[in-house]
């Protein structure tokens, strides 16, 4: 059972091998382990450890690491304790035949251990980045780009990131635009999607923007939307209203025709924008290149101190890995497709929340004094019914709303959120708790047509049927607001027709996120519960992420030295994609 914190006590919450892991491995066992008993313990004992890894986000193991630490519970006939790396390497040679690929690949020291597929996909995705960030032609075709740039975009220096964004896109295949909460990453991307008919010769139509949920696909849109309308220039403004709204990636890839080996054929395409790119995961943006033409453009864009996908892989930190040793932007490899954009203009010089997101990305390497941050408020030693009350107070727009546009706006004013999903502290709780505050009459009978009015939903499934994606947000609004019958969502420009009840993909109240729920989403005042002792689930990437939902104001609900432990416990990913881009003689 949970405990008060919201975490499963300690011997329930320590990872073992399950069902999923012993049928893996018994699987392999039974189609490779041709060798002695030994041996086979072995490679059995490797395969479940490596799909064990991966559960955990981890795309290559090494052994280094586990020698001599306890075998996870869970697995009949292994060693107790992890044996030498060379133990499990010479196990897998006795039984590779060669006669067909083995499913686990080893480094040329034996100390690192990939699943085939994992290490195929990491180094096709290495291969097709670092052939896009080659150069395709000279800097500068016609001396006239150079003066529109300059005109467009200022003189070139190192500091003008928004230059140097445009002067990869016509040197190179591949853009990787780095950057943290309101440092323009969006208007950057406007003014170099206004360009292209300029610069780029690209039609409207062929140009296509995306992202890994529905919520960052419509906040994309809204954000191009809100700049579109400060362009004085009439034709870019007519240029850029003509781009296909974004979508999901899930929904890009599944409009992708195949050929009669059911391979994927490349979509007409000639500029792809990625947003959000940190929560994009090894598999999905495999998928996603092997769509893509190789002419096409590809542009990637994101904040890598967010928190990572949740299947494995973290693409885009390890595509900016090599920066952690060599800060310095060179002219040639991966290097020379980035840029970093670093001023923010979301939050003032002065803004707690700003100054609480830096002191946070720097790891709470200074002194910091909770009380001095504007805006930000911690609420230390203080009960879950204060919690309650203050947290159902936020929500009196939205249940004051007269229509439904009026609504979603008051739903973008307050996020609650929590790392948990369980226990007292987990959204689970925390959203039927709010439900019970805002909507009495809906209990006992939740699932009633009655108990539903005035709910908001967010959906948890894919749906390409319906149009819907994993994020999206929608209201079964009260009777004075639409049809209590059907669901309506926001959409660009709008409110949309919405779809009945009886319909709705898997969802579940959107009262209340998880903070990885919650990627992709801005609030104008957000509420983060805390558990009340530390757990090493608490990581710098997701208390990072939480604040930054925040634009105005951050409510933390939880004792400060509990938060300041997260900040130094930084989460790792464990990928071989970054040494494959930036060595590339390491890929074999």
């Amino acid at each position: 059972m949970p405990n008060d914190s919201g975490f499963l006590l300690p011997d329930q919450n320590s990872p073992g091998f399950g069902i999923l892991e012993n049928t893996f491995a018994d699987l392999l066992v039974r189609l490779y382990g041709k060798g002695c008993r030994e041996d086979n313990i072995l490679f059995g004992l490797l395969a479940a450890t490596l799909l064990l890894e991966s559960r955990q986000g981890n795309v290559v193991c090494h052994l280094e690491d586990l020698t001599g630490k306890p075998v996870p519970a869970g697995r009949s006939g292994s060693p107790d304790l992890y044996p030498e790396p060379f133990v499990f390497v010479s196990a897998c040679l006795r039984l590779n035949s060669q006669t067909v690929p083995f499913p686990i690949v080893f480094d040329r020291e034996g100390k690192r251990v990939w699943l085939l597929r994992y290490r195929q996909v990491e180094e096709r995705i290495a291969r097709n980045l670092s052939v896009r960030s080659s150069p395709s032609s000279p800097l500068f075709v016609h001396p006239e780009q150079s003066v529109f740039l300059d005109r467009v975009f200022g003189e070139s220096s190192p500091e003008n990131a928004m230059r140097r964004c445009a002067e990869i896109v016509l040197s190179r295949k591949l853009l990787i635009l780095s950057g943290g909460p309101g440092t323009g990453k969006t208007t950057a991307l406007s003014r170099i999607l206004a360009t292209c008919p300029s610069l780029l010769s690209i039609p409207p139509e062929r140009i296509l923007l995306v992202a890994p949920t529905g919520k960052a696909a419509a906040r994309l849109g809204d954000s191009l939307a809100r700049l579109l309308w400060d362009l004085t220039d009439l034709e870019e403004r007519d240029y850029l209203s003509r781009i296909p709204s974004p979508m999901t990636v899930h929904r890009l890839i599944a409009r992708a025709k195949t050929d009669h080996e059911q391979n994927p054929l490349p979509l007409p395409v000639d500029l792809l924008v990625v947003d959000e790119m940190s929560m994009v995961d090894l598999s999905l943006f495999d998928r996603l290149l092997s769509v893509l033409p190789e002419e096409a453009i590809l542009i990637l864009s994101g904040d890598p101190e967010q928190l990572s996908s949740v299947a494995p892989g973290a693409v885009f930190g390890e595509i900016l890995k090599g920066l952690e040793k060599s800060p310095e932007i060179s002219p040639a490899g991966i290097s020379a497709s980035i840029s970093i954009l670093k001023k923010s203009h979301r939050f003032s010089g002065d803004s707690g929340v700003g100054r609480l997101s830096r002191w946070i990305r720097e790891g709470g390497a200074t002194f910091l004094d909770p009380s001095t941050l504007p805006g930000v408020d911690f609420r230390q030693g203080e009960s879950l019914s204060d919690f309650y009350g203050e947290v159902t107070r936020d929500f009196s727009p939205y249940m004051k709303a007269t229509s439904l546009s009026e609504a979603f706006l008051a739903l973008s004013g307050v996020g609650v959120l929590t790392p948990l999903r369980d226990g007292r502290r987990g959204v689970i709780e925390i959203a039927r708790n709010i439900e019970r505050l805002l909507f009495p009459s809906s209990f006992p009978s939740r699932f009633s047509d009655r108990s539903q009015r005035g709910h908001p939903v967010v959906i948890l499934k894919n749906n390409n049927d319906l149009g819907l994606s994993n994020g999206d947000v929608g209201i079964i609004p009260f009777p004075h607001w639409g049809d209590p019958g059907r669901v309506y969502f926001a959409k660009e420009g709008g409110v949309d027709k919405g779809l009945p009840v009886e319909i709705l993909p898997p969802s579940e109240s959107a009262l209340a996120l998880t903070v990885h729920k919650s990627q992709g989403s801005e609030f104008s005042k957000v509420h983060l519960l805390l558990p009340r002792v530390f757990h090493p689930f608490l990581t710098r990437e997701l208390l990072y992420t939480a604040v930054t939902r925040a634009r105005e104001s951050l409510v933390v609900w939880g004792d400060f030295p509990v938060f300041q432990e997260g900040v130094l416990n930084r989460s790792t990913r464990h990928s071989a994609l970054g040494d494959f881009l930036w060595s590339p003689s390491s890929i074999v």
